[in-house]
């Protein structure tokens, strides 16, 4: 597993829980769990062990989040882009559904390819393609609705 793969898992978990402490335990307990299903098969796609992993801990920690309610600092570590008003993000996050929000964090943040996604979700491709269509539709619109306000 390369630093970019690590690096993937802790940025799912920070955007899909916005909540420093939790998304480093859970960023954690992916890791020791994709290494885990490495070991037992090396030849499955890497990007579908880190969806496999993230998803069983995310379905194990998500109910104890108040999403909406970010418990992170910029200034803790975490390597945003310079000047990035996660804002929009923050509303998303807070009103997407579950299937939205996941799909475009695998797709989008942390680039796994949408087969990928799939065949770590035992879904279709197509199924794949529509949450992440639909989820950018909605984040779009959640950045339209703020871009309204402001002016």
């Amino acid at each position: 597993m390369s630093d970019s793969d690590v690096k993937a898992i802790a940025l799912f978990f920070f955007f899909t829980m916005l909540d420093e402490k939790r998304a480093l335990l859970a960023s954690s307990q992916a890791y020791e769990l994709c290494m885990n299903k490495i070991d037992k098969d090396e030849k499955a796609p890497i990007g579908e062990l880190i969806v496999k992993s993230t998803y069983k801990v995310w379905k194990h920690n998500h109910s104890k989040l108040i999403r909406g309610r970010p418990q992170y600092s910029l200034n803790s570590g975490w390597d945003l882009p310079p000047g990035l008003d996660i804002g929009v993000w923050k509303d998303f996050q807070k009103n997407a559904s579950e299937e939205d929000l996941l799909a475009i964090v695998w797709s989008k943040i942390i680039n796994i390819s949408e087969s990928e996604i799939a065949m770590g979700l035992g879904l279709s491709a197509g199924t794949i393609r529509y949450r992440v269509s639909h989820a950018v539709r909605k984040l779009g619109a959640f950045q339209l609705g703020n871009s309204m306000v402001v002016q």
